[in-house]
């Protein structure tokens, strides 16, 4: 049997959500030239079209300097030279990167001591750390789906940002039993969920209807004090919407609720009033967050928040990379806004970019360093380096949104080096020369 024909019916890993989906199914030989007919069982559509990008990946161009194509090894040595003599570099992208990808690119940034951001959602607000520090019981995607009879979509609709999460975590009984779902905030339609509520309380009430939930779990709600004739307040207007999700929630044997992460208020009252909400809950039977990454993008977010975090101490917005202390400025450091004071003279993308980052680049004049991804639209010089999708073709790890690992294997070879690979050569161009 040829190693294209061991391929087929086997599992493999799409990286084109924070979802990180590791059980879909060839239908044909991704080592053929001809990717027409690929198929992927069980991908979702974005998947199925993240997928068939990586296996129509162009290898023929190593590299491209300022629109010229030259060789990998020019390319990197030139990439060096200008990275070196900048005054700062930003090290972003990261939306599609292994974990090896973003420890390499963590690395470059304290070498040539420059700033580190991948847009992660708490770094372009000033409170992202406070949020973070408020604390949070949480549990990965598996947990939900064996354990919580009861789930509460906190306005977050899953299948924006993490398209087959209904699918794979809500769909499924527990213990033989459907689970109570209510969609707090949200719709229920495009949720394709039967027997799902629909719970309509206002965005700006988000962290309100948390605590006032948290009050009718408790029976702290002081009924005696209201009247018939009186105008009901908002509190009480909360409490006749929230009835049944209370009564659900009091009878469940485990309760999950699922959020957007951080909230679109630069408060954050509302991200600690779901985190005091499940705690209080917590205190009587078994119940977590699950925090959905609402930024979106690949499967690269999640490993670089955390490996920006154990490395500098935050997730994002370092102004300068460095284990020992380099400066985390939340609403400051971000690539938006270091680009747009022109803070920066030089910028590393890494794996492809967000969205606002893309934008971000975009209007940048000076060096511009592109490793693996697209090639971005420059205002400046621009080297870009050709290398691997990750998805079908590169080995490693990656994150997935819960914080779960996920192995990749390279079931489909292309004559491009993989990011880390690349990243390696770039930094022993940038390590000082030995002396013979």
């Amino acid at each position: 049997m040829s190693d294209a024909q061991q391929h087929q019916g086997e599992r493999v890993v799409c990286t084109g959500c924070p979802l990180v989906c590791d059980d879909i199914l060839l239908t044909a030989d991704v080592t053929a030239a001809d990717t027409s007919t690929m198929s992927f069982l069980q991908a979702c559509g974005a998947g199925a079209a993240w997928l068939s990008e990586a296996c129509a990946h162009d290898a023929s161009i190593a590299a491209m300097v300022d629109g010229e194509a030259v060789s990998l090894e020019s390319a990197v040595a030139l990439a060096a030279e200008r990275l070196a003599g900048c005054r700062r570099v930003l090290v972003t992208g990261c939306w599609d990167a292994t974990v090896e990808s973003v420890a390499v690119a963590a690395t470059l940034a304290e070498r040539l001591g420059g700033a580190f951001d991948t847009a992660a959602g708490e770094s372009a607000w000033a409170t992202g750390p406070i949020v973070a520090r408020t604390g949070r019981i949480t549990a990965d995607f598996e947990e939900l789906r064996a354990r919580a009879d009861c789930v509460l979509l906190w306005f977050v609709d899953p299948g924006v940002t993490h398209p087959r999460f209904v699918e794979r975590f809500l769909t499924p009984t527990v213990d033989g039993r459907p689970r109570r779902v209510f969609a707090v905030g949200i719709p229920v339609a495009p949720l394709g969920l039967p027997g799902c509520v629909e719970v309509a309380v206002p965005p700006s009430q988000s962290g309100e209807a948390a605590t006032t939930l948290q009050l009718m779990l408790q029976e702290r709600l002081a009924a005696q004090t209201r009247s018939a004739d009186c105008q009901p307040t908002s509190r009480q207007a909360l409490e006749v919407v929230l009835a049944g999700v209370a009564d659900a929630c009091q009878q469940a044997a485990c309760v999950g609720v699922v959020t957007a992460g951080l909230p679109a208020e630069l408060s954050g009252i509302a991200a600690a009033s779901v985190a005091q909400l499940v705690a209080a809950m917590a205190h009587r039977q078994p119940a977590f967050e699950v925090p959905l990454s609402a930024a979106g993008g690949g499967a690269g977010p999640a490993a670089a928040s955390a490996v920006s975090t154990w490395r500098f101490g935050a997730a994002g917005a370092v102004a300068r990379a460095d284990r020992l202390g380099g400066g985390l400025a939340p609403g400051e450091a971000d690539v938006p806004r270091l680009i747009g004071r022109g803070e920066v003279d030089g910028v590393l993308v890494v794996g492809g970019a967000s969205e606002a980052s893309a934008s971000a680049v975009a209007s940048f004049a000076g060096p511009l360093v592109t490793v693996g991804g697209s090639h971005l639209p420059s205002a400046g010089p621009h080297i870009w380096i050709n290398a691997a999708p990750t998805s079908l073709s590169t080995a490693g790890k990656v994150l997935r949104d819960d914080g779960r690992l996920v192995e990749l294997r390279a079931v489909r070879p292309v004559h491009t080096p993989a990011v880390a690979t690349v990243l390696t050569q770039l930094l022993r161009e940038l390590s000082p020369k030995e002396r013979p």
